[in-house]
This record gives structure tokens, sequence and C-alpha cells, in this order.
């Protein structure tokens, strides 16, 4: 934007808040609000001018961008500046706006929606799964073997500091072939016993997930005190009694069915809304003002760091800009549709939403209207119905093809 303000109003705007500093003025010599102008002048120029410039440059803009039509998403940026008292005011700026854009083939998008048919193999695994989670470890004599669990002491001393002091960790429970410890940690447990003792030495891979031990090397000391094996219950009636409300184990393998059936159909569901998110964005991809992937990243990153403390800003920011580019887009085309096709959200919308977060979470709705006005979600939950609102209508409008989804393997 260039905008210039006649000479007129810069000079008006400098008599104002001279005369406004002078009746507020305490100079030695003189009477509150009694000195000369002149004085008042001199001794102020820098705050009267700064007061002046400020007052101008809001009006200025405001009144250019409602001349031009914009509508700004950042404050303006002042590029160059010519001013002082006698002289018409010359601002160069520049100012994000919102993207200019016309919708595009959002009308019969393509999509492929892949459903998933539960075998009996599906139910028997989430049925083994449930006999895992509920399995009981009991104290065995016998050498351990893959499988078992173990309950350890450990003290660990990284060897590359000589002033590092050795660390404790007691009763800790591991399961033996698990994979979820380093190879020679695994190899030196094998075979072992309650009361045996064995030491180790190894080097952490650079690529260890905890950053302050990759690449060091550390001696252990490990004291087993337990070896203890996992015992299966039977599947029969008596523990599909012991799960929950279930009369026999057809009940439940019936119940895991359903859930298995359920959470197929919902993991369509998303697939099939992130892909029209996906094509919408790619039929109109414009640019996205730096502004608001600047605030989309910087919001990710703190995300990031409230999970999991420090880490690399730069590579994160990079991570997610494609992300978050798009999800730019996705916002901008549908808060465009909403307008394009008058859809909008009722405040009925916005209660039964609330009434089923309270269930949800088992509370009364005033004490969720509590909890979500709180924590500044009511505008939030708009956002969301008027987006699941935008979703439905164009899936309403999409070419959609049924496709059954191929077993994954080991299965019928």
């Amino acid at each position: 934007m260039e905008i210039e303000l006649p000479t007129e109003k810069v000079d008006e705007q400098f008599a104002f808040f001279q005369e406004e500093y002078r009746k507020k003025a305490r100079i030695d010599g003189f009477r509150p609000g009694k000195a000369p102008l002149e004085v008042v002048k001199t001794k102020y120029r820098d705050a009267i001018a700064k007061e002046v410039l400020d007052a101008l440059i809001s009006h200025a803009f405001q009144e250019a961008i409602k001349e031009a039509k914009l509508s700004p998403i950042s404050v303006p940026i002042i590029k160059n500046l010519d001013f002082d008292q006698g002289k018409p005011l010359k601002i160069k700026a520049e100012v994000e706006i919102m993207p200019e854009f016309d919708l595009k083939d959002y009308r019969g998008i393509k999509l492929v929606r892949k459903t998933k048919e539960i075998t009996d193999k599906d139910v028997e695994r989430a049925l083994e799964s449930l006999r895992q989670k509920n399995a009981q470890l009991r104290a065995v004599e016998r050498e351990a073997r893959n499988g078992d669990f173990l309950v350890l002491d450990l003290e660990r001393k990284l060897l590359a500091d000589s002033r590092s002091k050795p660390e404790k960790f007691l009763n800790q429970l591991i399961e033996l072939g698990s994979g979820n410890m380093l190879k020679e940690f695994q190899n030196n447990l094998q075979n072992t016993k309650a009361k045996d003792v064995r030491e180790l030495e190894l080097t952490y891979p650079e690529d260890y997930f905890e950053k302050n031990l990759a690449g060091k090397k550390a001696a252990f000391k490990i004291e087993v005190k337990e070896v203890k094996e996992k015992i299966l219950p039977e599947l029969n009636d008596e523990f599909a009694k012991s799960l929950g409300d279930y009369q026999d184990i057809n009940v439940l393998k019936q119940r895991l069915k359903d859930d298995l059936l359920k959470r197929a159909k919902d993991s369509s569901e998303a697939k099939l809304r992130s892909d029209l998110i996906e094509k919408a964005v790619e039929a109109n991809c414009f640019d996205v003002p730096e502004s608001m992937l600047e605030n989309y990243l910087s919001s990710m990153v703190n995300q990031l760091k409230r999970q999991y403390g420090k880490i690399d800003e730069q590579k994160a920011r990079e991570q997610y800009k494609r992300a978050g580019m798009d999800r730019i887009r996705w916002n901008l085309i549908y808060n465009r549709l909403t307008e394009k096709e008058k859809i909008s959200v009722e405040p009925k919308e916005i209660e039964e939403w609330t009434q089923r977060f309270a269930r949800s979470y088992n509370l009364e709705v005033d004490k969720a209207k509590e909890i979500l006005a709180r924590n500044r979600e009511l505008e939030n939950i708009k956002d969301t119905i008027l987006e699941e609102k935008i979703l439905n209508y164009l899936l309403e409008e999409a070419e959609i093809m049924e496709e059954k989804e191929k077993p994954t393997q080991g299965e019928d």
C-alpha cells in the first residue's frame, strides 16, 4: 500500500497533541498547564511526534484497507516512511491479505470407500489379545527363557565421565525376548535364575531414543530377583464372564466381532474424509499466507515441546510445513464453501454436540459447558460442527466407489 496524507492533517494532529501535552506538562518554573507552548514543543518533541505518527498511521491504514476492500490477516509492515511537521505523511507498507481463489471441482469428487470384512481369524486375534492382557505372572525356580518376565535391580555407570555416579533402578520388570531391549542386554540375561548377578558393558547406538545416552558406553551390574512365567487363562465361559456381562464365550466373541466391525467402519470413514480433503486441496492449490503458516508451525512446535521437552525446532518446522500448508488451505476452502453454499451452525447443534460430550465423559451438561467455556472451546466446537457439515455436503456430492479391502497377510 502507498498512502499519503496532506500536510493539513499532519499539522492538525501536531497542534492537538502539543496542546494536550501543554495541559498536563509539569515544567520547572511554570504552574501545571501554564508553560509556554514553544517550551512544551521543545521538551516533548519526540514524544509528541510519536503520538502524532501512531494516530495518523492507525487512521490511514484503516481508511486505506476499507477503501481498497482488503481482508488483512496481519499487521501492516512499514517499508518506507516520510514524516515531519509541515510536510505530507507518505507511507509505503505491506499487509498480508486472505488469498483470492475461485472454488474449483468440489462437486463430484471421485473417491473410493474401502470396506474390510471381519473374519474368524480377526476375532481369534482379538480374543488372544484379551487373553494376553489378562495373563498372570507366577514365580519359577528354573532358568529364564524367552517369554518370561524378570524382576531386576540395575546399576548403571557411564564410562566416558569418571565423575559420573552410578544410577540405580530397582524392581524393573522386563520381558525376555520382547525385542524392547538392546541386543547385548537381552543376550546377557538368557538362562538366568533368581539371585543371579550379571555384569556387562555396552555402547548405546548413535540413534538411541534417549539422546543423552546415544553413542555412550556404559557398565551394568544386574541382579535377577525373580523369574516369572506368564500363565494364560483358558478360553472358556468362565473367562468370558470374568471380563464383564458376557453369558458365555460365544457372546464375548460376537461382541468382539461387533467392535471390530465398528472400528473398521470408523477407520474407513475417516480415510474417506481424509482423501476428500486431500483432493479438494489438490484442486484448489493456492499460495498460503506466510503469517498463517508461521502461526501454525509455532503452535505445532510449542505442542511438541510440551510433549517431548527439547526438540530440533528447525527440523520440526520443515517436517510439518507441508501438512501446515494443506491444513490452512483446507480451512480457507471450507470457510469459503460455507459462504457459497450458505451452510451455518444453529445453536441447537452446539447444544446437541455439548450433550454428546457430556455423555462421553459422564458429566452433567452444565458441568460440561463450564469446562468447555473455561478452556475456551466453544468457538472450536462451532468450527468442528461446521467442518463436519461441509464434509457431509461434499460426500453427498461426491462419486464414491465401494471396494473391499484385501485381507492382510495371514488372513483368509
